[in-house]
């Protein structure tokens, strides 16, 4: 989506690190009860302030970290947003695309809304994962090491064979509901896009008096998304 050295992949390429770096803290800050319980249990009060401290700096460093990820993930969102939508609209405004789309091609609808909204569901969630997606297999490893030690090979068998086991039960019952979000979204798109249409041709619809027919074509779109919603429910 971007190319090397945008302000995009320079933010992606320092929030990575950032992201391994809170990891670390992440697991120095779980053995931190684990010394408290012995400083209480020993009455060590020197050793009571130490854990006090140490305690503090981690949550201060995961605290710093966390919120210099949301701050770099808003900036990612904003310039990939930009970019796309930037790139599309060239596209879009080439040989009377515009015209094509609109009044001649049906294939894609509602274009404004996917220009619009789409993106923005796009960048939004694209940003929201892809730290995770970059940092995960190194947590992955490194967390199976532990498990590994700890629990021998029953531990990481275990917890792979949930989340097969998981995995498939969440592809199974999640495939008909995207199906569904799908068209729900596209009818959601048809009844904006009449809308949009009826205050643009106001005028016209007026002196045609099409009120009723207006009126009925609002009426079909509205039930239809209404019947969409309701497999939800």
């Amino acid at each position: 989506m971007s190319r090397p050295w945008t302000p995009a992949f320079l933010i992606l390429l320092v929030t990575v690190p950032a992201s391994f770096v809170e990891q670390v803290a992440i697991y120095y800050m779980g053995l931190v009860p684990s010394g408290f319980y012995q400083v209480l249990e020993n009455r060590d009060e020197e050793g009571f302030y130490h854990q006090l401290w140490t305690a503090a700096w981690w949550v201060l460093t995961i605290v710093l970290i966390k919120s210099s990820k949301s701050y770099a993930a808003g900036a990612l969102y904003i310039q990939w947003r930009w970019n796309l939508t930037e790139a599309l609209h060239i596209q879009y405004f080439s040989n009377k695309l515009y015209y094509n789309l609109n009044c001649l091609n049906s294939l894609i609808d509602n274009p404004d809304m996917r220009i619009t909204q789409d993106v923005d569901k796009l960048t939004e969630t694209l940003q929201s994962i892809i730290l995770q997606i970059v940092v995960f297999p190194g947590v992955v490893i490194y967390y199976t090491y532990k498990c590994w030690n700890t629990m021998g090979y029953l531990g990481p068998v275990c917890i792979y064979g949930y989340f097969l086991v998981a995995f498939v039960l969440n592809k199974f019952l999640m495939s008909p509901i995207v199906a569904e979000v799908f068209r729900l979204e596209r009818k959601e798109g048809h009844f904006r896009y009449i809308h949009v249409n009826l205050r643009t041709s106001a005028e016209s619809a007026a002196f045609s008096d099409a009120e009723l027919v207006e009126h009925a074509n609002f009426q079909v779109s509205s039930s239809l998304i209404l019947v969409a919603v309701k497999i939800f429910l």
